[in-house]
């Protein structure tokens, strides 16, 4: 008979066994404590580390600001002739935003940056604000220097004085900058008012926007000549927008640039357009030492004899021929060649403005004849001083990819055009923009203003925080 051997557990391997399964547990136990002490560790050090960054760029954001609001007041302690003393009258001669961005320097970086040539000094004893952490930076122009859609108000009310000067310019330029090409499909196309707009409706909304009466106008580009109609008013036109949303004309002047949004037919491609080519604060005057390609390319071109003839009685306007095209290329050469020499006069007069007074008006229209001719005679005049090479005109023009027929063909062509322009153009500005700058890091906070020195005061038209 065979005996069957029966297993049976001691309680000694019991005891083991029972210990084993604990230890499993325990383990078990302490890696997941771990993973999710790790994963708190991970979420606390995340959220850590985004309120240090918030709280940086909080400290940042901080010092921008405060360095733009102390370029601005800066800014307006260097317009200010007060502050000046018996040195007041140097101030109207000189080239303010340099002159404001030396004296930002000083009082903020403690430094003074030279007009010329790019160095900068250390300026010692001299107890500014010291922010070494950041920079500020000012960009100071003429607010004369941008097409003065204040232009288009006439003194007086009612039809006495429509056809102002100032109203005719400034919507002869205008009507260029309409003319644009890229512009022509906003003037083709039905507005979200179900409306299509002309540019000569345009412009007369814009002058119907700030006129004192209610009396609609009419625009005619091809005399440059406006009519006031006698069937609509211009309340009931605004109103008739649409129905919830219609306002009235505001019959006063614009107060700023976004208002131009209020004028009916005037869409956000056009406004943007429009944005840093205009001022609603200057009124027709245009300050040489400060006006830019576009605004001086659009008034040369008004004046230009030969673009009307071109364009046929504004029947290409927005669809440009080649030959205007062509045209249109050659103005903004000479235009550049003007502007660079006006540029380079005001590099030699360092801080002084380069054309001053009621000779300087004279003076850009002068060099406008023959820009590179008085180029040269700077280039010649900067050579001998520093004990440079002399310059040819061959050389200048070689710059240019000119040769002196096409030279003299510019000159005869578009040279006396600036003669027409005398009473359009001014060397003084009591208007001034402002885009007053603070950079810490990556943070950067900008302030626009718009300046007006006013006797022996300086006010803020506009201001705006970006």
């Amino acid at each position: 008979m065979t005996r069957r051997r029966q297993s049976a557990k001691t309680p000694a391997a019991g005891r083991r066994s029972q210990r084993g399964n604990q230890g499993g547990v325990a383990l078990l136990i302490s890696v997941t404590t771990i993973a999710i002490m790790s994963i708190v560790l991970l979420e606390f050090s995340s959220s850590a580390r985004t309120h240090l960054t918030s709280g940086l760029n909080q400290r940042d954001e901080l010092r921008a600001s405060t360095l733009a609001d102390t370029a601005l007041v800066m800014t307006r302690a260097c317009l200010d002739s007060k502050a000046w003393g018996p040195m007041a009258s140097m101030q109207a001669k000189m080239d303010l935003e340099q002159l404001c961005t030396m004296m930002l320097n000083i009082f903020m970086k403690e430094r003074v940056d030279l007009p010329m040539g790019g160095l900068s000094l250390e300026v010692q004893g001299i107890e500014g604000i010291g922010m070494s952490l950041g920079e500020p930076s000012i960009d100071l122009q003429s607010e004369q220097s941008f097409i003065g859609l204040a232009g288009l108000h006439c003194p007086g009310r009612g039809s006495v004085n429509v056809n102002c000067s100032s109203r005719k310019n400034t919507a002869s330029i205008l009507m260029q900058e309409f003319c644009t090409e890229n512009l022509a499909h906003i003037f083709e196309e039905e507005q979200a008012d179900g409306h299509k707009y002309t540019r000569e409706e345009l412009i007369g909304n814009l002058v119907d926007w700030i006129d004192a009466d209610d009396n609609r106008i009419s625009y005619d580009p091809v005399s440059n000549t406006f009519v006031e109609g006698s069937g609509e008013g211009e309340d009931s036109y605004y109103r008739n927008v649409d129905d919830s949303d219609g306002y009235r004309s505001k019959d006063a002047p614009f107060d700023s640039i976004e208002e131009l949004r209020l004028i009916r037919g005037m869409t956000d491609e056009l406004f943007n357009h429009l944005k840093d080519k205009v001022s609603v604060h200057a009124s027709g005057k245009y300050d040489v030492n400060g006006i830019s390609e576009d605004v001086l390319t659009a008034l040369m071109r008004a004046e230009s004899p030969a673009f009307k003839l071109l364009e046929g009685a504004g029947g290409s306007c927005g669809r440009e021929s080649e030959t205007v095209k062509e045209r249109e290329q050659l103005l903004r050469l000479f235009v550049r060649m003007i502007l660079e020499a006006r540029d380079l006069r005001n590099m030699q007069a360092g801080l002084s403005k380069a054309y001053r007074g009621a000779s300087g008006v004279s003076q850009f229209i002068q060099m406008a004849a023959d820009p590179l001719s008085v180029k040269l005679q700077m280039m010649e005049s900067i050579a001998a001083n520093i004990g440079g090479s002399e310059f040819t005109m061959e050389q200048l023009m070689q710059t240019l990819g000119i040769n002196l027929a096409l030279y003299d063909e510019l000159k005869m062509t578009f040279g006396p055009l600036a003669g027409g322009l005398k009473d359009s153009l001014t060397t003084d500005s009591n208007l001034l923009r402002l885009r007053a700058t603070g950079a810490v890091g990556n943070i950067e906070r900008q302030i626009f203003a718009v300046l007006k020195r006013d006797g022996g005061t300086v006010r803020t038209l506009y201001y705006r925080e970006e």
